[in-house]
């Protein structure tokens, strides 16, 4: 059985740490002294066309059999890997993610982390990405699936933080009231 080429810029295979335990490159990057050097300890592949190399050790996959196409439905997927990738990093891993050319969609996986664990924006997510890695471009359709989990994840967010500093406020104003009575 043949083996499968890929044709990719030399840029694409790069590795690039776009935060502290999250990297993000293209197929070509996948080598075995790259994951040595960067300690990477679990590897997302986020397309159907890669399969998932074994010679690069003992190194937890995971394969999303994504295709970059605007008709691609990733929003499951969004919320699940960036949970993933922040368990990973909290317990001292560092995580790759891939696909063919390291631009849309392992871009967009590392974006909807970014936006939820880092940055509480996409457009502060995207900056911080694309000054890392400047080829970074997710097709239309992840873009649109991308901006709708900000907007869920952003209110949760808010939700939570009134939520809590609404019960705090009570909580001193009764405490001063009870204890510091005159």
């Amino acid at each position: 059985m043949p083996g499968i080429t890929f044709t990719v810029n030399s840029e694409y295979a790069q590795i690039t740490e776009l935060v502290p335990g999250l990297f993000i490159c293209g197929v070509s990057g996948l080598t075995r002294q790259n994951m040595i050097v960067h300690r990477i300890t679990h590897i997302i592949n986020a397309t159907h066309e890669v399969p998932n190399v074994k010679s690069l050790g003992d190194i937890q996959r995971s394969k999303l059999w994504l295709e970059d196409t605007p008709q691609t439905y990733i929003y499951p997927q969004l919320e699940l890997q960036s949970d993933i990738i922040n368990a990973v990093i909290t317990d001292g891993g560092c995580v790759l993610v891939h696909c063919v050319a390291g631009v849309s969609r392992s871009a967009s996986i590392c974006l909807a982390y970014l936006t939820k664990y880092v940055c509480r924006s996409l457009r502060d997510a995207y900056h911080l990405m694309s000054e890392k890695r400047p080829m970074v471009r997710p097709n239309i359709g992840f873009w649109r699936q991308l901006i709708a989990y900000e907007q869920v994840n952003i209110c949760y967010f808010y939700y939570y933080y009134y939520y809590y500093y609404y019960y705090y406020y009570y909580y001193c104003y009764y405490y001063y009231y009870y204890h510091f009575q005159v």
